[in-house]
């Protein structure tokens, strides 16, 4: 939990945090990281930190793995973004799942 605490807390320094969430159908999307209607960073937001969250409170399983840094350093570098904390957080995120 403490992993998307930071997580959180980086992509609001970034200025990559919504305080408005999209309404439910962008979120119902079923393409990868919803791009067909999110944004990656809502994406982020809202779909991976929610359900990562949701599956923590529950004391689910985690999914068998997760890539989710090298969307984002793709992303990040076509929108010109430099958020290194947000990737080397992402980079544990995904390491802690695919080991999990």
């Amino acid at each position: 939990m403490n992993l998307l605490n930071e997580l959180q807390t980086e992509l609001k320094l970034a200025g990559l945090w919504s305080d408005t969430e999209p309404s439910k159908a962008p979120l119902s999307s079923i393409q990868p990281f919803g791009l067909d209607t999110l944004t990656f960073y809502e994406w982020l937001q809202f779909v991976l930190v929610k359900k990562l969250r949701l599956i923590c409170d529950r004391r689910e399983s985690l999914p068998d793995s997760s890539d989710v840094t090298t969307m984002a350093e793709e992303v990040f570098k076509s929108d010109e973004i430099t958020a290194p904390a947000v990737i080397r957080i992402l980079i544990t995120v995904d390491r802690f799942i695919s080991h999990a």
